[in-house]
Formats: structure tokens, C-alpha cells, sequence
């Protein structure tokens, strides 16, 4: 990979995340106040799992994301276990 190749990879990535986060941490509070997630909420969950995916090989080469992109993984576990269990309470 060259490093113009490299450099489109980290801005899209880095796009992506600056435009994600702010949701991130807006479903991260609905869910800790208890507020259960609708389906298109799900699906953004779904498309960050996705894009998790995608970037694993990236990250892997650049040892210096793998702090952010472990408190992305650890975010999203915890949006991810509060939504199930807020999903298990009775109505």
C-alpha cells in the first residue's frame, strides 16, 4: 500500500467516526436511562459491526489506533449489553 493509500484509508475511517460518535454516545445515554432502541437504531449498531470488520486489517498495521479503536469496541459492548438487558424488562 502506498502512503496516499494509507492516508485516504485513516481520513475515511476518521470521517466516519467523527460522524458517528456524537450517535454513539446519544444511544449510550438513552440507554443508560433506561430507553429501549428502535429498529433503525439497531441498524446503525449493525452498520458500526460492519465497519468494524472492514477497518480490523488497518488498525491491525497501525498499532496506534489500537487504543481508540479498543474504546470504540468497549462503547459499542456497552451500548450493546444495556439495550438487551433494557430490551428483557417488562413494559
Amino acid at each position: 500500500r502506498t502512503m496516499s493509500d494509507e492516508y485516504a484509508t485513516s481520513k475515511v475511517l476518521l470521517d466516519r467516526l467523527n460522524a458517528r460518535l456524537p450517535r454513539m454516545l446519544e444511544l449510550q445515554q438513552r440507554v443508560d436511562a433506561g430507553a429501549k432502541l428502535d429498529e433503525g437504531e439497531f441498524e446503525f449498531l449493525k452498520d458500526l459491526v460492519e465497519d468494524a470488520n472492514l477497518s480490523h486489517q488497518y488498525v491491525a498495521r497501525h498499532p496506534d489506533l489500537q487504543p481508540l479503536a479498543g474504546r470504540l469496541v468497549s462503547l459499542y459492548g456497552q451500548i450493546v449489553d444495556k439495550a438487551l438487558e433494557n430490551e428483557s424488562r417488562q413494559p
